[in-house]
This record gives C-alpha cells, sequence and structure tokens, in this order.
C-alpha cells in the first residue's frame, strides 16, 4: 500500500484549532462556582463527544450532534445538539495581511435537547437550551430549569449566569408561573 502526505486536512485542522480555541474559553458552570474551581475547569482540556460532527466552514460553525458529550475538568454536559461558532482569526487577519497568533476563537455555543449540567458532588442543572456568549461571558439558559444542589431545588422558565459579575438570576414564567425555590437545612 502506498500512501501520500498531502498535509492535514481541513476538517482536522479546523477541529484542532476549535479544541484549542475553547480551552482559552471558561466552561459555564451548573451553579454557582467558586474562582479556583472555575479556573481548575476551564484550563482543563475539552472532551466533546457525539454520534456526528459536522464542520461548516463557510459559517464558521461546528454542529455536533446526536448523544452530545462534553467534559471538560469536572464539569460534564449533555445535549442532544451543541453548536459551536467560531471566528476564524486566521483568515481574518491573512485578509488585513496581519499575523494571527491562533487560528479560531470560540464567540458562542448553543446547546439544544434536553441540555445537562453536572458539577460534583451534586450540582446539576437542565433546560431545554443553554446559550453561552464567551466575550460577555453570560450563560443563558432556558425552557423549564431546574436547579438542584444537594437537597436545595430551584425552579423557573430562564436561568442568566454572569461569570464576570459572579451573578445569577431565575426568572419566572409568564403568568402564574414564578420562580420556585426549594431549600432544606443541613443536619447538624
Amino acid at each position: 500500500m502506498i500512501q501520500k502526505s498531502l498535509g492535514r486536512p481541513p476538517l482536522l485542522m479546523a477541529l484542532a484549532g476549535i479544541a484549542a480555541a475553547a480551552l482559552a474559553a471558561p466552561a459555564p458552570p451548573a451553579a454557582a462556582q467558586s474562582p479556583k474551581t472555575l479556573a481548575a475547569i476551564s484550563s482543563a482540556p475539552l472532551t466533546i463527544e457525539a454520534d456526528l460532527f459536522e464542520i461548516r466552514q463557510k459559517d464558521n460553525k461546528a454542529v455536533f450532534s446526536g448523544n452530545v458529550r462534553v467534559s471538560q475538568g469536572v464539569l460534564r454536559m449533555r445535549a442532544a445538539k451543541l453548536v459551536i461558532f467560531y471566528r476564524d482569526k486566521k483568515k481574518a487577519a491573512e485578509e488585513k495581511s496581519q499575523p494571527a497568533e491562533k487560528n479560531l476563537d470560540i464567540v458562542s455555543m448553543r446547546a439544544s435537547g434536553g441540555v445537562r449540567l453536572f458539577t460534583p458532588p451534586s450540582r446539576s442543572a437542565r433546560g431545554r437550551r443553554a446559550l453561552y456568549h464567551v466575550a460577555s461571558r453570560q450563560i443563558r439558559m432556558e425552557g423549564g430549569v431546574l436547579l438542584k444542589e444537594g437537597g436545595n431545588v430551584l425552579r423557573g422558565e430562564a436561568l442568566t449566569i454572569d461569570l464576570i459579575a459572579g451573578t445569577s438570576l431565575l426568572h419566572g414564567g409568564s403568568g402564574e408561573k414564578r420562580a420556585h425555590g426549594l431549600f432544606r437545612a443541613s443536619s447538624p
């Protein structure tokens, strides 16, 4: 068998660039995390598994679909679909005749279809969809949001997490749907 080296295919180069760019972006926490924990998560390698992976270079996006599993440090996420939108810095720099430090920057990530986030020992969040904007470092989870930590449970229609300000806002829905919390006292 004769093999000819044609260099790295664009698909593999794009995948490697997306993974490298993702490592620079902090991962969204399932619930409030300490800055030390967030730093450990964001510096850990990112692993994405899915039944199908598609690069759409013209649209600057990568689509993972079918039983998507993401892990970074202690953070785990599951969803039916994950779309990563990125900016091709190398291509933009070439058009301006400037050198680029890295190939790709992740702009945002959109997960849909039964999104579930987990961090040990007992923190979890779920909703129908989630969107993470890297520049603003804001996460928006929508659709029957459920947060759990130990025996504590929060429910609402939407959750906004600002990683810079360290704030979370749980929104109720329209009409009778209000944000709801159940807090259990810890045993002495």
